[in-house]
């Protein structure tokens, strides 16, 4: 193996091993309408209890959405659609480097 190698995949060990020590949390999951469709452009935000350190992500064409970087601890959840009720989800609480899966059912649609 020559040196530049060796250097090589002591980087890469190393930087494997700082990834392995993320402790921040993500929180991912679908948004689905009440008939089990996916709903795009919700507006999802994470507000940590603690703090009020706020995350934001809209959901994708799949009704798919990731908050990643997230302090473990306590947080509310909160889904905004246009022409649905807004959706809160409250006392979510994030462990150390979990991922997790939240699904989100939107109410019906508010009436004009």
């Amino acid at each position: 193996m020559s040196s530049t190698s060796r250097v090589l995949s002591a980087l890469c060990l190393l930087a494997s091993g700082l990834l392995a020590q993320e402790f921040r949390a993500t929180i991912t999951g679908r948004v689905l309408d009440p008939s089990g469709a996916a709903v795009s452009n919700v507006a999802i935000r994470a507000v940590n209890a603690a703090n009020n350190e706020t995350s934001n992500a809209t959901s994708d064409a799949s009704g798919a959405y990731t908050i990643p970087f997230l302090r473990p601890g306590q947080y509310k959840l909160t889904a905004t659609a246009q022409g649905f009720k807004v959706v809160n989800r409250e006392n979510v609480t994030l462990q150390v480097s979990q991922l997790a899966g939240i699904d989100i059912i939107l109410g019906s649609r508010r009436s004009h």
